[in-house]
């Protein structure tokens, strides 16, 4: 069990889980900590949707992360529709 910023995480696996849509209206900090890992135990997962605007990364959501977080770790997965924003703050512009 992990504990991230005041929720219980189980990592019980979620073998009967075909399809799984995730909309999220708001800046969310937590996709490396809570979304990745909660995907992960997604194994069997044929269709995905995810509609995230994730704030204050450093690095951008891009084809690569997607490849390598989520869909290398769902073979079944025949469908993934996604929309993801990503917020990075730049800094030190001189």
């Amino acid at each position: 069990m992990l504990t991230v910023l005041g929720f219980v995480i189980l990592h019980e696996n979620l073998p009967n889980l075909k399809c799984f849509s995730l909309y999220c209206d708001t800046d969310t900090v937590v996709y490396d900590e809570l979304i990745v890992p909660l995907l992960h135990r997604m194994l069997d997962l044929e269709k995905l949707h995810l509609y995230l605007i994730i704030g204050y990364k450093n690095t951008f959501i891009d084809g690569n992360n997607l490849k390598r977080n989520i869909i290398n770790h769902m073979p079944p997965l025949n469908i993934f529709t996604f929309n993801i924003r990503t917020t990075v703050h730049l800094h030190n512009l001189n």
